[in-house]
């Protein structure tokens, strides 16, 4: 009797222990492959911060540089069941590819849901430019760079400056001024070896004086653009070549003046009311920025794609969003509450306005580059490096550099994207 006792009370104990295990089995993984939130920090962050919050489904999260997203996405037959449930990455430059080679799930009976969350038209169309097709990416996220001011630089602005307007001639004299009166240089630049000045080189402030990125590499008005830099950076903080995080150095009051990318700069808002966000500067040929839309695809053989698709909805829902800007930096596609995000409201609205302004003219991602990008970026970095740094002849560099970028061109017979010659295929500096 005792034996037959004990093997009851086994058996009733084995089953207590089965049931929530049985439980998690029934819940299927989902593989999210990602280019956006790569970075080690950014991933770690997102998998705690953020997924640990989806209780639908365990997720793999999964960062990739953009050759090994492209190969791991396209590696396999459709017919044969892929790796990857959820697929996140730029929305033009990295995923209508996909789309376009019959790649991705149709995403259409989604629509209702992008709708309710109110997601602004402009977003829509611009994941989805053709409404007589299928909607197969779906609005994630958005980022931009953006300049930040200590309130107490306010009284420096050269007279009659708008800081909502700025000219990069502004700029220079407001650096300056702040040089002379304060008794050292008190504008930052992310120029560390972490740092995006070399992204926000080609992704905004040459093109605001040569109308575009390529093309125009070794033209006159590229001349005049390094000649500005090169007389702006003797008022900009000679630590400027370690800087990498430009919040960092706002907060610590190094400087009072900063460009640099919107998740880079969050913490200054959240932790003080001291700064305030202004657009970029605006050249001779206008204000250029790098907006970038992050989207959110299925792959035509995932394993999973109706859990991808439970996923898809958790991260577009407008709390989601907010935590996202909150966590990472990154500015939402949906409205926000203003109360669940009070300090990061002003980098919401001063982004919206640079990049709504019809007079700001959109930078795309260079694409088609493959394992070319490396090369790519190798070229701004000589180039500012030899310019800048070294106070080479700037005429000479730019011939030589701009050499450089028509080889690369020449090899991928990568294309010219917006704003350079849309339809150049390869791409070519004006000779």
């Amino acid at each position: 009797m005792r034996i037959a006792m004990k093997k009851i009370i086994y058996f009733l104990g084995l089953m207590f222990w089965m049931i929530p295990w049985q439980s998690a089995a029934e819940k299927s993984p989902v593989v999210m492959l990602s280019t956006q939130l790569a970075p080690i920090e950014e991933a770690r962050h997102f998998k705690e911060q953020i997924l640990s919050r989806f209780e639908e489904h365990p997720v793999t999260f999964q960062p990739a540089h953009l050759t090994a997203f492209l190969s791991k996405l396209t590696e396999k037959p459709i017919s044969t069941p892929g790796d990857v449930d959820l697929a996140a990455g730029l929305v033009v430059e990295e995923l209508f590819d996909l789309a376009d080679k019959d790649r991705l799930l149709p995403l259409t009976e989604l629509e209702p849901v992008l709708k309710k969350h109110k997601i602004p038209e402009e977003i829509l169309r611009e994941t989805h430019p053709d409404p007589t097709t299928p909607r197969h990416v779906i609005p994630w996220l958005q980022a931009t760079y953006l300049m930040v001011a200590h309130k107490k630089a306010l009284p420096f602005l050269p007279r009659g400056a708008d800081p909502m307007d700025l000219t990069h001639e502004d700029l220079f004299l407001w650096a300056e001024r702040l040089h002379q009166e304060t008794g050292g240089p008190k504008i930052g630049l992310p120029a560390g070896e972490k740092g995006l000045l070399l992204v926000m080189l080609p992704g905004g402030f040459l093109p605001s004086f040569t109308g575009g990125v390529i093309n125009g590499f070794a033209s006159p008005d590229a001349e005049a653009a390094w000649d500005y830099l090169r007389r702006l950076w003797k008022h900009v903080h000679p630590a400027s070549t370690t800087f990498n995080f430009m919040q960092d150095h706002l907060l610590t009051g190094d400087v009072w003046l900063a460009l640099d990318h919107t998740a880079r700069l969050m913490e200054v808002f959240q932790q003080s009311e001291d700064f305030i966000a202004l657009p970029i500067p605006r050249g001779p040929k206008g204000r250029f920025s790098r907006l970038t839309t992050s989207g959110l695809a299925i792959p035509r053989n995932a394993p999973n794609p109706q859990a991808a698709r439970t996923l898809m909805e958790f991260l577009i829902h407008p709390k989601t969003q907010t935590l996202l800007l909150r966590e990472e930096g990154f500015l939402p596609v949906t409205p926000i509450d203003p109360q669940q995000a009070p300090g990061l409201i002003q980098l919401v609205e001063t982004a919206r306005r640079q990049n709504h302004d019809p007079n700001t003219r959109r930078v795309h991602q260079p694409k088609g580059l493959g394992s070319q990008e490396a090369a790519f970026n190798l070229v701004f970095i000589t180039t500012f490096s030899r310019i800048i740094l070294r106070n080479k002849p700037i005429p000479e560099v730019l011939q030589m550099q701009g050499a450089e970028l028509n080889a690369i061109y020449e090899a991928t017979q990568a294309p010219c994207v917006p704003p350079d010659r849309e339809g150049e295929q390869p791409c070519r500096i004006t000779p």
